[in-house]
């Protein structure tokens, strides 16, 4: 994730602060784990949990942390990054060239999300 922001790591920060971390949640349930804060000793301890069930997934970790904070993506983080390419992962070629293709700007992960009701 290239287009972290500051500003929304910090928010995480501030919102994690009376929980064991904040985990950003999409409208769909999709959750961006790697996009997270988490406190250290509680992540350590579900770590330990995860790896003794031998499940090793992020969301299992995820699972496995009490008292998460999940924080609304479109509603909380949409208006601190509009674009919410805060979010946008780079993996391929493919990915790389579609950002510095055309006109210089790279898409808005916005454009690819399905109309709200």
């Amino acid at each position: 994730m290239p287009f972290i922001e500051q500003k929304i790591v910090e928010y995480l920060f501030s919102e994690s602060s009376n929980y064991s971390g904040a985990v950003p949640r999409w409208r769909d349930g999709r959750l961006e784990p790697f996009h997270a804060v988490y406190d250290c000793n509680a992540t350590r301890h579900a770590n330990r949990q995860v790896i003794n069930e031998q499940v090793l997934r992020m969301i299992s970790l995820v699972d496995h942390i009490p008292r998460i904070r999940f924080v609304n993506v479109e509603q909380e983080i949409a208006p601190l990054n509009p674009t919410l390419n805060t979010f946008r992962n780079l993996n391929t070629p493919r990915d790389l060239d579609e950002i510095q293709g055309g006109s210089g700007r790279f898409p808005s992960i916005r454009d690819r999300l399905a109309p709200v009701d």
